[in-house]
């Protein structure tokens, strides 16, 4: 059986972390998207094609960029216009804003957009019940982790499990495509990217990481752009310390950290795909 590893990269700025939008008196200034390059020419010397989820707001800034990434064989999906989160938008919001991204991207890439994942894993299931009508063939927003304030819970009894990842809507074809968890103690530990695998201590995530390649034929990982620059970046804010901890920690040593554990994805004989179904 061929063993799937989707590696995918939300495409948004500094300042969309919700943890910084109490600061607002600044305007924020875009950087890490134009550090984008580095990541595409670290993919392409492993031979590694990845899918990005993009903010609409910032593909209408820099569609050269958005451009870049598609032509490099990655796929190009949706994370909302704004970053707002989806539990904070009605219905008709959601849906009205939604498909106005989605038209941006796709007239970026000249290409239709499949798949969607929400700011913070916000989606709920009176919005994830949207999504194919809006014309997405994809989600990837569910993730097992009740801890995590911002996180919804969605409610996955009209979908048939495929495998651990991938799980298909009944008498439909949309599928939903979980962010994954480990288990220890009864509780899920998220070991699948972002600020976890630049807090939880390296040694202990990669012993996990090969655990849970191990027992399964399907992973996945998320990143954003900050985590991905180990370079230097001066904050035009003064945030507290714990804000500032929160987006520095671990960030200069994380892109080491990732082509260790694609590394150790290949030699288990993982290929890399990307999430779009067709």
């Amino acid at each position: 059986m061929k063993k799937k590893f989707y590696l995918s990269v939300d495409l948004e700025e500094w300042y969309h972390l919700l943890y910084f939008k109490k600061y607002t008196n600044f305007k924020g200034k875009d950087f890490f998207i134009f550090k984008i390059n580095e990541f595409l020419f670290f993919l392409k010397d492993r031979h590694i094609k990845a899918t990005f989820f993009v903010l609409a707001e910032l593909a209408k800034k820099h569609p050269s960029i958005i451009k870049q990434i598609y032509n490099d064989g990655h796929e190009i999906a949706c994370h909302g216009y704004n970053h707002g989160l989806v539990t904070e938008k009605s219905v008709d919001q959601f849906i009205n804003e939604l498909t106005k991204a989605k038209k941006i991207l796709e007239e970026i890439i000249d290409d239709k957009i499949y798949g969607y994942r929400a700011p913070c894993f916000s989606l709920t299931n009176n919005k994830l019940s949207k999504l194919y009508s809006i014309g997405f063939s994809y989600d990837s927003s569910y993730i097992k982790f009740s801890n995590h304030k911002l996180y919804s819970e969605l409610n996955m009894s009209k979908y048939k499990r495929l495998n651990s990842i991938l799980l298909k809507k009944k008498n439909t074809k949309f599928f939903e495509l979980q962010i994954p968890t480990t288990r220890i103690n009864n509780f899920n530990i998220p070991i699948s990217g972002g600020g976890y695998l630049r807090i939880i201590p390296f040694i202990i995530f990669r012993y996990l990481f090969k655990l849970e390649l191990k027992k399964r034929n399907e992973y996945m990982l998320f990143l954003h752009p900050f985590e991905l620059y180990p370079g230097k970046f001066k904050l035009p804010i003064k945030p507290s310390l714990i804000d500032n901890l929160r987006f520095s920690y671990g960030r200069y040593s994380n892109l080491k950290k990732l082509s260790n554990l694609l590394d150790l994805a290949k030699q288990m004989n993982y290929e890399f795909i990307l999430m779009n179904p067709k």
